[in-house]
């Protein structure tokens, strides 16, 4: 066959399917790049090297996503516990606090205390 004849040949097929039908529909579509293919002597797609590999990138996305997702939920819930830890020590201040301010009240009345008796 030659290379007039399977254009030819590809024309009449799309014209029988019909554009309507999936496969004349990609023809159609495919048409000039088939065509420029046939002209140059270009070997046919390896779809299905093409679809394997199309397949491989969707289960990497996939993993990557499923990934993303429980990283992402990892980092809420140690957010979380920071933000747990920060409560806990801003607590922890004010107590310390308190007792400093508790143990200068003490060590003032008893500096008061020791003065009073020194003068009696």
């Amino acid at each position: 066959m030659t290379k007039q004849q399977e254009i030819e040949w590809l024309d009449k097929t799309i014209r029988t399917l019909g554009e309507s039908t999936y496969i004349g529909a990609t023809l159609a579509d495919q048409r000039e790049s088939i065509i420029a293919d046939i002209r140059n002597d270009i070997a046919p797609l390896q779809l299905a090297w093409l679809r394997k590999s199309e397949v491989e990138a969707r289960a990497l996305y996939h993993d990557a996503s499923k990934s993303l997702t429980e990283k992402t939920r990892e980092l809420e819930a140690l957010r979380a516990s920071i933000d747990c830890a920060k409560r806990q020590l801003q607590n922890l201040s004010k107590t310390l606090r308190s007792f400093i301010e508790a143990s200068r009240n003490t060590a003032e009345y008893a500096t008061t205390t020791l003065t009073r008796f020194a003068d009696l």
